[in-house]
């Protein structure tokens, strides 16, 4: 295949770019993504520490699972196997944090079971930990948030899914939940003993699993990631204190500045797409999040490879570009939409366009004009008010 003829997918944070039914390159970039969107900064140095993470854990672990990591092309590209990958992410729990406590602070064990079809014990505390390993599933939503699956429906949704995809054998299901399942905890051990010897707490992690070309199970994306996981300060959690060690803190303190808007700012903000909130006008604040993410990224990875650099990990995994790597972005350059998309118009149409744009990761916002009212939610925001001659300094300032 050449360059010119390469697929590429644009996720919130990594480009995925397929260069051939067998092999792709996985990029993993400096873009930062929380409450189901990009958000409109980045991390220095991100990608390589990423990566690097990976790049150790993929091959620390492929006595427990295969993973399709074949070998670094540079500080924050992989080459990998390409497969088909389940429409699910998986969730591996040591403590009720998240969204577990959240649903169980709202009705307890028994409102967690209703919801989620897992049995916890009573009178359990956030961040407590659990009797052992608990293993929850979600979708993949490519706009919006994850949905839960329960725990009782997982099989079938499996099932289902081996069917719409043509793989053989769908009673298979019940196998791979199971394959999974034991997979994710035998990874998530591993991975809380390499943490607390690192004087750190893995709170949880996410998983994701595909079937490679001979439809046999393997580990794909990421893993044990300051992006994937939660990660605290083991010193601090045994004095009864939080220190974060990744995305979770980028979370809190937006949730804090999102809880000091003013009554005007929230309702401007709760009528338009996460990006345009009036917290990110603030660059000093925009400022101060990527250089503490920076901060707390490298104190993890510090304190995971004392002395090391992300390039010491990811060099000695160096195997040659399949295709010239200018051509490669450049061909990727091509395919990757604006951020910010105008449709013009206000029929069934440009509806249908407003939305299969809504529906891109690298889109952030979907302005459509004149639209109408009802169309706005999500990444989606009509301009009914504007006129035909504010429409050029519109676009302008938009740029």
């Amino acid at each position: 295949m050449t360059a010119q003829k390469l697929k590429t997918h644009f996720g919130k944070v990594r480009t995925n770019t397929a260069l051939s039914p067998a092999h792709r390159i996985l990029t993993s970039s400096n873009r930062i993504s929380a409450f189901d969107c990009v958000l409109p900064l980045e991390v220095a140095g991100k990608g390589t520490i990423l990566q690097a993470i990976s790049t150790y854990f993929f091959t620390k672990t492929k006595h427990i699972i295969p993973n399709h990591f074949i070998g670094c092309l540079d500080a924050q590209t992989m080459l990998v196997k390409a497969g088909q990958v389940f429409p699910l992410e998986v969730i591996a729990r040591g403590t009720l944090s998240g969204s577990l406590w959240k649903c169980y602070a709202q009705g307890g064990s028994e409102r967690v079971f209703n919801e989620w079809g897992v049995q916890l014990p009573n009178d359990m505390t956030q961040h407590q930990r659990l009797p052992e390993t608990l293993i929850t599933f979600t979708t993949k939503a490519v706009t919006g948030h994850d949905e839960l699956i329960r725990m009782d429906n997982v099989s079938n949704h499996i099932r289902s899914w081996l069917q719409n995809s043509g793989v053989a054998d769908p009673a298979r299901a019940e196998t791979l939940l199971e394959q999974i399942k034991s997979s994710a905890r035998a990874l998530f051990s591993f991975g809380q003993s390499q943490c607390e010897n690192s004087g750190l707490l893995m709170l949880d992690t996410k998983y994701e699993f595909a079937l490679d070309d001979s439809s046999k199970l393997m580990l794909v994306d990421e893993i044990h990631t300051p992006d994937s996981s939660r990660f605290i300060s083991l010193e601090a959690y045994s004095q009864g204190r939080i220190e974060h060690f990744s995305k979770e803190w980028l979370r809190e303190k937006i949730q804090i500045a999102l809880a000091a808007q003013i009554p005007a700012e929230q309702e401007q903000g709760r009528n338009m797409p996460f990006v345009l909130n009036p917290i990110w006008s603030d660059t000093e604040f925009r400022s101060h999040l990527g250089q503490e993410l920076n901060a707390r990224y490298s104190a993890l990875f510090e304190r995971f490879f004392p002395g090391l650099s992300p390039w010491d990990l990811t060099a000695p995994h160096l195997v040659p570009w399949p295709l010239d790597p200018v051509a490669v972005r450049t061909a990727e350059s091509k395919q990757r939409l604006p951020s910010r998309v105008l449709v013009v118009g206000n029929g069934g149409r440009d509806y249908s366009l407003a939305k299969l744009f809504e529906r891109q990761p690298d889109v952030d916002v979907v302005y459509c004009w004149p639209g109408r009212e009802g169309w706005s939610g999500g990444k989606v925001v009509s301009l009914p008010a504007l006129t035909e001659s504010q429409l050029p300094e519109f676009c302008a300032h938009q740029a």
